[in-house]
């Protein structure tokens, strides 16, 4: 993905409009992940990086949607990511229950599903 720490992906509404990172203590934009500028883009919403990435080596984001797969048990769930200040937290979606961030973290796959940014997911 290029030089810098990404940061945020950037929205209107439930419409994702691009991403911003940090380079050398100042942002820049992109629409697609791949072209950066130091053009702002119009937006209303950020959603935080959650610093971890899917199986496919998508970048995972403030309120995504993943399946996530655990070795040792074989257990497979839905699970909501939401960022609460600097903990992550996750809510699976199948048994209406919130699982500790490191629980996803220790994950051995993810795989990004969708989004949800009103937390329909989580009811």
């Amino acid at each position: 993905m290029g030089l810098g720490k990404l940061r945020f992906r950037l929205r209107i509404g439930n419409r994702i409009v691009g991403y911003q990172r940090e380079v050398n203590g100042g942002p820049y934009y992109s629409k697609d992940l791949f072209w950066w500028t130091g053009t702002p883009i119009d937006h209303e919403e950020r959603d935080a990086f959650l610093e971890i990435r899917d199986k496919n080596d998508r970048p995972l984001f403030d309120g995504d949607v993943v399946r996530a797969r655990w070795r040792a048990s074989g257990e497979e769930r839905r699970v909501h990511l939401r960022l609460t200040g600097d903990w992550l937290e996750a809510f699976d979606i199948d048994e209406q229950t919130s699982l500790p961030g490191d629980r996803v973290r220790e994950a051995k796959s993810l795989e990004f599903l969708g989004f949800s940014f009103d937390d329909e997911a989580s009811r």
